[in-house]
């Protein structure tokens, strides 16, 4: 039987009504398929009775539409049109035939795919019948690539099928699982052979023992832990290997899959921890004469692109059909200055910008900087977003996301954008579910704006709250309204991750508005009543984890005095103890951290003085580079601590790292181009080590006639084995330095 008829025959058991659906199963794509199903399915579930109706899908019925077609040219777009008595949907893709259905029904129904939850994540009101009163549009994206990432477990059918519900088309899943490719062929999802941190993975292990030079040379020894390190960049065979492994998994995977995949990964390992070789450090010579230097803000952009470029070259060579993907993160999210071959596709990562503020804002100068270099550099950018981490809290991401997109595309003119999210499920590690409780909303307006951010996103938003709330949309409507205003009320700096119950002591509890977003809660809850119980449970869920964030929320402590010592004398010195392992949020059950630190602080009125004890590490395990005097300051990436120093209430964010070999690194609001004026030192003995810091005040423009109280974070890194024999990243209280409203109640008060 065709699909076609099959179809037909389910639907007519279904009613006695007329009904066709036309679409030959021999010419028929998977997302076509599933718009037929998809159709068949939401139609049963919007009417008692299926209408009267011809509907015809396909990419093959474009050519009926010229004016559509030549709209709609080079995108997954579609067009819906009445003509001979039969609606169509079609696109120059079949995904687009997809998005064309959903969005049909979207039109003439009041449905909603809220969040993708089966259970409660899809509103509607069933009716007597179906009337499809509009059915003459078209709809194409401003980007070509949008979507989501799912992290943590990386298979969800529902949350997969929401992507494309919501018109997304980014792989959403690790396609090394059958199913999740098998979904992806359905929805039309891009499909990549490889994906994520990958680039250890290219390096076969017995090349350890052969070529040990290919390996990172860390703290004066060649590093067989290839995941945990980079490898040494400067060796060119190295990267020649890579690029020759990549070949055959590539053919080995093309003759396993049924699915067919012209995309392909090199991206680094998930650290800073690179070579410290003589040959790495080595200047670069640029192609227009000048010479890269150690120090540099690009140098390991330079230095890891020359051999990224290297390691493409045996995969174009064997497959001129694939694409690369690879990163523009850490050290290389710094545009380099040496080409970049035109076969990749750079996932630029703007991972610690300031989400509290558009890109184009001057708080986050450096990333419209090095964006602005990016599109100068290479067209073939995807702007790779974090928007779906930090959502247990309500963030407003919307409202800003919406110029960056509206940047990105009409300025910059990059195409392709996504971002990270979790899945809407209870796995056996966690239960994700309150985080689309608290940023289902924001999630759905984001995919819209992925689509048209040049569209109000007012409009988004009102849509969502009319459609998934219903008959509460008034007092959810006011909630969302609260919200944003204490959020952008504050200048404080918000970041991928920010802490729920922090924010929720900062943006609810503190201002005096828990209460009244309560009051909104409860009112939505009984005008929801006499609903459907998916708005119901909505609405439940809702309040019950803002209840959990209010009852839950960081407590504020007594400011913490730091005291005036003169002299040397450091008895009086306030100390800090306690440091535990960093974690998620400050919901989670805290971690004693198996190697002791302890810090004393105080001031003497012109400099703030810290001293980082840190315990628990024999010297021949501490790792560092070399310290190199003169040389431009980098980021630590061995045994290292920080301290970050907020100051004028949360606007300027002051971050300091130094590690065992006094290499040191200093930013504010993440722009390291900053530097105040500072000292360090740094000595080992028996049990670990210990690092001075003297940071003048007066170059952070303290006065402390007129301001002696600031939040700050105390954090070590222990990269290696030692006590515990693992990676150990630990900080006073637990909390991350770059969240920065989670240690905004640790306050140092400066006598």
């Amino acid at each position: 039987m065709k699909f076609r008829e099959a179809v037909a025959a389910a639907l007519l058991a279904a009613s006695s009504s007329a009904f066709a659906l036309e679409i030959e199963c021999e010419a028929a794509s998977g997302p076509e398929r599933r718009a037929a199903e998809e159709l068949q399915h939401w139609l049963g579930e919007l009417a008692e009775k299926q209408p009267e109706l011809t509907f015809r899908l396909g990419v093959k019925y474009l050519d009926l539409f010229p004016e559509d077609k030549a709209f709609l040219d080079g995108s997954d777009g579609y067009a819906v049109r009445r003509k001979d008595g039969a609606i169509y949907v079609v696109s120059p893709q079949p995904r687009g035939v997809l998005y064309g259905v959903y969005d049909f029904l979207e039109r003439n129904s009041d449905i909603i795919w809220a969040r993708p939850d089966e259970e409660f994540g899809t509103m509607f009101t069933r009716k007597e019948s179906f009337a499809a009163e509009e059915a003459d549009f078209r709809e194409k994206p401003q980007f070509e690539t949008r979507g989501w990432w799912i992290c943590g477990p990386q298979r969800h059918a529902p949350s997969e099928y929401w992507n494309a519900r919501v018109r997304c088309n980014a792989g959403c899943a690790n396609m090394r699982f059958p199913e999740v490719r098998r979904r992806a062929v359905e929805c039309g999802f891009n499909i990549g052979g490889s994906q994520g941190h990958n680039l250890p993975g290219m390096m076969p292990d017995e090349e350890y023992d052969v070529h040990p030079e290919y390996f990172a040379l860390i703290n004066g020894e060649r590093r067989r832990d290839k995941g945990r390190t980079q490898f040494c960049f400067s060796n060119l065979d190295g990267a020649k290997v890579i690029g020759e492994t990549a070949v055959k998994l590539i053919e080995k995977k093309r003759a396993e899959w049924e699915e067919p995949f012209s995309l392909w990964s090199l991206k680094q390992a998930d650290n800073q921890r690179n070579c410290e070789c003589e040959a790495c450090a080595a200047p670069i010579a640029l192609p227009d004469g000048r010479v890269s230097k150690k120090g540099d803000e690009n140098f390991l952009s330079n230095r890891t692109f020359l051999y990224l470029n290297e390691a493409i070259k045996p995969i174009v060579a064997a497959y001129p059909d694939m694409r690369v993907d690879t990163y523009g993160y850490q050290f290389t999210a710094p545009p380099p200055d040496v080409e970049v071959h035109p076969k990749f596709n750079v996932c630029f990562c703007p991972f610690v910008k300031n989400d509290r503020f558009s890109v184009t804002n001057e708080v986050n100068a450096r990333w419209k900087a090095r964006a602005e270099k990016w599109s100068k550099a290479t067209r073939n950018i995807l702007w790779r977003e974090y928007w779906g981490d930090a959502m247990a809290f309500p963030r407003p991401n919307s409202l800003v996301a919406v110029h960056d997109l509206r940047w990105i595309r009409g300025e910059l003119g990059f195409t392709r954008v996504y971002s990270e999210t979790i899945p809407d499920a209870v796995t056996r590690s966690a239960d994700y579910r309150p985080r689309w409780d608290a940023s289902a909303m924001e999630q759905w307006v984001l995919s819209r704006l992925m689509w048209d951010p040049f569209r109000p996103v007012e409009e988004y938003r009102e849509h969502y709250i009319r459609r998934a709330y219903r008959g509460a949309a008034a007092p959810m409507r006011r909630f969302y309204a609260l919200v944003a205003k204490s959020w952008f009320s504050d200048a404080a700096a918000s970041n991928y991750r920010d802490d729920p119950y922090a924010n929720a002591a900062r943006y609810f509890v503190r201002p005096g508005i828990s209460g009244e977003l309560l009051a909104c809660l409860d009112e939505a809850e009984a005008l929801a009543a006499n609903e459907i119980p998916a708005t119901r449970e909505l609405i439940r869920r809702q309040k019950a984890h803002f209840r959990d964030l209010v009852e839950n929320a960081t407590k504020l402590e007594e400011p913490l005095p730091i005291p005036c010592l003169r002299d040397g004398d450091t008895s009086g010195a306030q100390t800090i103890k306690s440091f535990q392992r960093v974690t998620a949020n400050s919901r989670e059950s805290r971690i004693q951290a198996l190697r002791p630190t302890s810090v004393l602080a105080w001031h003497d009125h012109k400099d703030l003085h810290v001293r980082f004890t840190c315990l628990g590490t024999a010297p021949d395990k501490l790792e560092a580079a070399e310290h190199a005097p003169g040389a431009k300051e980098f980021f630590p990436g061995g045994d290292h601590v920080e301290f970050v120093l907020v100051t004028d209430n949360g606007v300027n964010v002051h971050h300091f790292a130094v590690d065992v070999n006094n290499n040191r690194w200093d930013a504010r609001n993440g722009e390291s181009s900053w530097n105040a004026s500072w000292e360090t030192s740094a000595r080992k003995f028996a049990d670990g080590y210990e690092i001075d810091i003297a940071i003048n005040l007066e170059s952070l423009k303290i006065e402390l006639t007129k301001d002696n109280r600031f939040s700050a974070c105390f954090a070590r890194m222990a990269p290696h084995g030692g006590a515990g024999g693992s990676r150990e990243f630990s900080s006073w209280r637990g909390v991350h330095p770059n969240s920065i409203a989670a240690f905004g109640d640790v306050f140092l008060n400066m006598e």
